[in-house]
């Protein structure tokens, strides 16, 4: 029973990622990345795509997250168009960073493109998830779809 409803909620979480872009223009659109002192170094030209990892110290799901997921995400080709930055919370202020919702779950994955948020996976997914997550980002936003996520 535990297991469906763990399942259930991670589909509902990738559910709600895939349909963030259209939720965020009724909300109001977000704030560019960039848009503050103490910026970010601008994406290199190749790269559109960057995922974002939204993270705290001594938060015990986020070191799950790089051990379990990120650690075998960083070694695939699917990293090379959309490479991943880690943001600490204590300075997601300060970093100029206008995503479409607060943030309320450790860790959260924000994809943004060109400025912009684009999907979001909030908690610790499944690797399932995660790889499916990955998947119709690249598809929906990546160059060409050529870079899978690890399996």
């Amino acid at each position: 029973m535990v297991l469906h409803i763990r399942c259930a909620l991670a589909f509902a979480a990738l559910a709600l990622a895939l349909l963030w872009p259209p939720l965020s223009g009724a909300l109001g659109a977000p704030t560019p990345v960039g848009s503050a002192v103490g910026t970010p170094p601008p994406l290199p030209a190749r790269t559109e795509l960057r995922l974002v990892v939204i993270e705290a110290p001594g938060c015990t799901y986020c070191r799950l997250l790089h051990k379990r997921i990120l650690d075998a995400y960083r070694r695939s080709a699917a990293v090379r168009d959309m490479p991943v930055e880690r943001v600490d919370l204590e300075t997601l202020d300060t970093r100029g960073y206008g995503f479409g919702a607060p943030i309320r779950t450790l860790p959260t994955l924000v994809v943004v493109r060109e400025g912009r948020e684009v999907a979001r996976l909030a908690g610790l997914p499944a690797r399932s998830v995660f790889e499916r997550f990955v998947e119709i980002v690249l598809e929906r936003y990546g160059p060409s779809g050529t870079a899978r996520p690890p399996k």
